[in-house]
């Protein structure tokens, strides 16, 4: 397959784009990351794929966002006998057209179109392949397909210059061989069918002659087992009634108990309120304490804040002083600073003006140069425009025609016989109705086509005739007329056609080192600017002449910058002493504020104090009038009394509780219950055991268990002879198959030998020459790489080594199937989308050769956001997203 060139409009974030491919060799697409570049493969992808009115999710993810139009993708291919523009849009105005240029001239649109070219791809492309020779961004780069490729086993077996000895797919010996083996064996080697079900029936056969045997024997033990039932359910009821009338003694006890634990409860809920209350009574005694002592302690921190408010106050009358201070000096400062402004302000009035009057001079000279160019440009192109037909192509057909002309005259007078007369005395002569006068020794000769008649005064007629040369004739009105032709169509002097030509020629020649000449002096002109821009500068400049005037003294440019230096060192000077003070007094501000803050903050503090004070003693007053010190203290003492009753008598009830032994009666009690229950369960499970052996019995009674017994032996010895007969078949079955597969793996082995060697190839441009990659017959993967005699399995090998590999055998297999290059048109392009992502800058140089060597066979597209990974490739095209 080739793709030469492919379209893809409203596909995700790309509104349209077209790309062409070399057909051969590299093409490199490089673009930014995110600009739609993987969209190509991706479109590629889903033109092949999905029919136009599929809702899939892959294609509804194709649709841009926020433009209702449909995702359209166009590729010209050409696969095997078959070229073809193939079109598909999806999701909105459906469509998909087949423009079929090869091997015939057609076209298909809709179902049949992509019918078409399924059936051409399942025809001339080797899907596996395609496939195997595509790596798309995003997912890891890695071995896989080409032992699944159809081509590439193909072009294995002739780079071995012989036969495989592995039977082509679809052999219809193969078949038969692998359809028997699969009849007995699993892909494992596992039983499978019949072969795996007989075991099974044939255990489940036996057991069926087992459990009639067994049901024969039990009928025996059944009758023994009823008897024993009947008796242990009788020794069950015995038993059952003298537990029930233990229970009974054990009712009063419990009962005692209970009333005893109600007790405690009481006594327990009223020794929980005692304790409630007096740890009330003494929160009580510990509030009042603390009252007292709040107030104390508020009145003390009030006097300490009064004496700090005053020291603050004084420290704030002080640096308010200073600060008053400084500004006044700050406002001398500023005068300083003004002036040194308004000096330097002038200074640099004086050089712009002297700048621009020197601009607008240079810039002036510049528009003068730049006006006089354009009009030696102009004439020059008016030369051009009115002689641009004319070409030393025109002077070459001039001259054709010229010669022309001359070479038809010379054939025709050689063709026609010359009659000359010489006159010895004055004569008059009478030619074709003109009369001429001869004197002596005057000789006149004619050119005689067809017939001519001459008359000699009175005294004789000479009659001559001779050929006429129609060709010769024909020809020279031919070669004139061209002439002709010529002269009207480039308005040549028809007297000297030639010369008019080359005079004009000359005139274009001068037009044209008079254009390039007006170039060189615009270039000069314009310098690094634009006309407009130049133009503009020189308005600029005006413009500020025009508004501050002209400068005040000479045009010294150096001297009035040095003036704006000086100026400019005045004025820094100035702004920075302004700033020391600027500093300074906003220092000093600063103090004067936070001062101020720390007196607000004190004197409110005083004012909180002075109110907490109050309101502590008026609180502490309050309280005492509802309840006074001594009466709080009473009250506690008392409740402490009845909490040491309440816990008195709590401790004799718990006494007598214990004195009981309530967990021994409790659990004695339990014992009987569950001993009970167990009585009355083991003679329920008794009872029904013993009428489910009578119904077993009576059952039994009506089955010939014998004939059961003899049917069962009979099937068992028929399955065992199924199963040795069909043993017998499955290893013959297994030797067949084990045989081919020996031979299968040894073509196996052959075949993989020349990707091998072509991999390690390729491998050496990379690696060097000490590598050796060991590649898997069974699946053409490299499974190690040994380098300076040191092996490393494939996937212990770095990412971008392994990436590396991986691309040698997509490029060695794209080699393989395509040892024809141009002339052979087999294999799919190879496509990678961003990799070599992890590749230093010394393998990257070292893929380059290897690239190269793969695009003598194969079409390689390569697309990335970084060209300078592809630098080391010899002969590629880099075409711009």
């Amino acid at each position: 397959m080739r793709l030469h060139r492919i379209r893809i409009s409203n596909f995700r974030g790309v509104l349209e784009r077209r790309l062409e491919f070399a057909t051969l060799g590299i093409t490199v697409i490089v673009g930014p990351n995110e600009t739609g570049k993987s969209s190509l493969a991706e479109g590629f992808n889903v033109l092949l794929q999905y029919p136009h009115d599929s809702k899939s999710r892959d294609v509804l993810a194709l649709k841009p966002i926020g433009r209702d139009v449909g995702p359209e993708v166009e590729a010209e291919i050409s696969v095997g006998d078959y070229h073809f523009v193939y079109r598909k849009r999806w999701l909105k105005g459906t469509e998909t057209v087949l423009e079929l240029t090869k091997p015939i001239l057609r076209q298909y649109s809709g179902r049949d179109a992509h019918d078409k070219v399924r059936e051409i791809l399942d025809s001339s492309l080797d899907s596996a392949l395609f496939d195997a020779l595509q790596y798309v961004q995003g997912q890891p780069v890695s071995q896989h397909g080409f032992e699944q490729s159809s081509s590439l086993m193909t072009a294995l077996d002739l780079a071995m210059s012989t036969t495989s000895a592995e039977p082509d797919i679809g052999n219809s010996l193969i078949e038969a061989i692998e359809s028997e083996y699969a009849r007995f064996f699993t892909s494992t080697g596992q039983p499978k069918g019949e072969r795996k079900d007989l075991p099974g029936q044939i255990a489940e056969a036996t057991n069926g002659f087992v459990s009639a045997k067994q049901r024969l024997n039990n009928l025996e033990n059944r009758g023994r087992e009823l008897l024993e039932a009947t008796d242990r359910l009788l020794g069950l009821e015995v038993r059952q009634a003298e537990v029930a009338a233990e229970w009974g003694n054990y009712a009063d006890r419990l009962r005692e108990l209970d009333q005893i634990e109600r007790s405690i409860s009481i006594a327990e809920q009223s020794l929980s309120s005692a304790e409630e209350r007096l740890a009330g009574a003494e929160r009580e005694v510990v509030r009042r304490a603390d009252l007292v002592k709040a107030v104390n302690d508020s009145k003390v921190k009030h006097r300490q804040l009064v004496a700090e408010l005053a020291t603050e106050q004084g420290l704030l009358r002080n640096l308010s002083k200073k600060a008053a201070e400084l500004k006044i000096a700050l406002v001398e400062m500023e005068k300083v600073f003004e002036s040194a402004k308004s000096a330097e302000r002038s200074a640099r009035r004086e050089l712009e003006l002297r700048e621009a009057q020197v601009a607008a001079d240079l810039l002036g000279k510049r528009v003068r140069e730049f006006d006089e160019a354009e009009a030696q440009r102009i004439a020059a192109t008016q030369i051009l425009e009115s002689d641009r037909s004319i070409s030393e192509k025109v002077r070459k057909s001039v001259d054709e025609a010229l010669s022309r002309l001359v070479a038809a005259h010379a054939v025709l007078n050689a063709s026609q016989p010359t009659l000359a007369i010489e006159a010895l005395g004055s004569l008059r002569i009478m030619s074709n109705d003109e009369s001429s006068e001869l004197v002596s020794g005057e000789t006149q000769e004619w050119r005689v086509d067809g017939a001519l008649e001459i008359k000699i005064e009175e005294v004789a007629t000479i009659r001559v005739s001779g050929p006429t040369d129609l060709d010769a004739a024909n020809e020279v009105i031919a070669a004139q007329s061209s002439i002709d032709k010529l002269v009207a169509t480039f308005r040549l002097d028809p007297q000297d056609p030639r010369g008019n030509l080359d005079r004009r020629l000359t005139a274009i020649a001068d037009a044209k080192n008079d254009l390039r000449r007006a170039d060189e002096r615009q270039n000069t002109a314009l310098n690094d600017l634009t006309v407009e821009k130049l133009k503009a500068k020189l308005a600029n400049a005006r413009d500020v002449l025009n508004e501050f005037g002209l400068p005040s003294g000479d045009l010294d440019v150096d001297a009035a910058r040095e003036l704006v230096n000086v100026a400019a060192s005045d004025l820094k000077h100035a702004e920075s002493v302004l700033g020391s003070a600027q500093r300074e007094r906003s220092q000093a501000d600063d103090l004067v504020n936070d001062q101020r803050s720390v007196v607000a903050r004190l004197e409110g503090s005083v004012g909180q104090f002075s109110t907490e004070c109050e309101r502590n003693a008026e609180t502490l007053r309050f309280a005492r009038e509802v309840a006074p010190d001594d009466e709080l203290e009473g009250a506690a003492i008392g409740i402490a009394t009845e909490v040491a009753l309440a816990k008195e008598t709590l401790s004799v009830l718990r006494a007598q509780r214990d004195d009981a032994s309530p967990d021994v009666v409790r659990a004695e009690a339990d014992n009987l219950q569950a001993k009970l229950k167990r009585f009355e369960r083991e003679a329920s499970e008794t009872r029904s055991r013993r009428d489910e052996l009578n119904g077993e019995l009576r059952s039994a009674g009506s089955l010939d268990v014998q004939a059961d017994l003899q049917d069962c032996q009979d099937k068992v010895d028929d399955l065992t002879r199924r199963r040795d007969a069909l043993e017998r078949r499955s290893r013959a079955a297994k030797l067949l198959f084990d045989v081919f597969l020996t031979h299968r793996e040894t073509a196996r082995t052959s075949r993989a030998k020349p990707f091998a060697d072509e991999v390690n190839r390729l491998g050496q441009f990379v690696f060097g020459h000490d590598v050796s990659l060991e590649i898997d017959p069974s699946d053409f993967r490299v499974v190690a790489r040994t380098l300076n005699g040191t092996s490393v399995p494939y996937e212990q090998l770095s990412t971008g080594a392994k990436e590396q590999i991986s691309i040698l055998c997509a490029l060695s297999c794209a080699i393989l199937v395509n040892p024809g290059g141009v002339s052979d048109d087999v294999g799919a392009p190879v496509i990678l989308d961003d990799v070599l992502g992890f590749a230093d800058p010394d393998r990257l140089k070292k893929l380059g050769p290897v690239f190269a060597e793969a695009a003598k066979s194969a079409q390689v597209i390569l697309l990335t956001a970084s060209p300078e990974r592809y630098e080391a490739i010899g002969e590629a095209t880099f075409v711009r997203w």
